[in-house]
This record gives structure tokens, sequence and C-alpha cells, in this order.
């Protein structure tokens, strides 16, 4: 008797990788093509760091944001949409004259890009984020 060897007729199982590749290819195409890309409006800000340049708050304007979204202007309440004419009016003279720029924790950001607007829209060419050392200095040496 004799000892039959039965060969396997089986092929080898490959999986055929070129429809993943196309569906790939294809949602990449399909996510660029939806993709808005948005131009945003960007502007220099200079933020105090932990050390920052000494600053003369006598010639210095210095804006105040609270949480009631009120403006003050060097102690001076004013409305919002009137900030540009009223920094317009106190740097007529002096382009180059600081702003400082304080804001409560509270406050939306908005408000604060509103208010850096109008404060660019009056022509100011110099404005800064104060730190709360520095507003506890500038309205101190404004009372002098």
């Amino acid at each position: 008797m004799a000892l039959e060897i039965i060969r396997s007729r089986h092929k080898p199982m490959t999986m055929n990788v070129t429809p993943l590749i196309d569906v790939v290819f294809q949602l990449l195409i399909f996510f660029l093509l939806t993709t808005s890309f948005v131009n945003l409006k960007n502007f220099d800000l200079m933020l105090p760091g932990d050390r920052t340049a000494e600053v003369r708050p006598a010639v210095a304007i210095f804006v105040r944001i609270r949480t009631d979204r009120s403006v003050t202007v060097d102690g001076v309440r004013i409305p919002l949409d009137r900030l540009n004419v009223e920094i317009a009016s106190l740097i007529k003279n002096n382009p180059a004259r600081a702003v400082l720029l304080g804001v409560d924790d509270d406050v939306p950001v908005q408000i604060l890009v509103t208010a850096m607007e109008k404060i660019r829209g009056g022509g100011a060419l110099n404005v800064r984020m104060t730190t709360p050392d520095e507003e506890v200095q500038a309205e101190g040496s404004r009372k002098s």
C-alpha cells in the first residue's frame, strides 16, 4: 500500500491594498478641498515678560477695562465706541506715546480685541498690555 501525499491546491492568501490606497487618497483630496482657509487679521502684540523695559507712566496713556466692560482712559470713564476718538486726541502731538492697556481677568477676549482695534484706529503705535505691578506703578505716578 502506497502512501499518497495530497498537495494543497490553495494559493497563499494575500491582501490587495490598492483599493485601500485609493480610498485614502480620495479622502485626502476631499478634506483638502473642503477645508476653508481663513485669513485672520493679525496685529503685533507685545506682552510684558518677567522683566520689561522701564515704562515712563507719566507720559503713557493708561486704558483700563473692567469686568463690567466699562472703559477708563487715564481715570476718566468713556464709552468703548469713543475710545479711538479719545486716543486720537491724546496722541495727536506724539504718535509714539505709549498706551498701557490693563484688563480685568473676567473681561471677554472679544472686548479686549475690540479695544485694541479702537486704540490702533486712534493712531496709537505703541500699545502694551500691563501686568498688575505696572498698573500700580502707573497709577501711583499719575497721582504724584
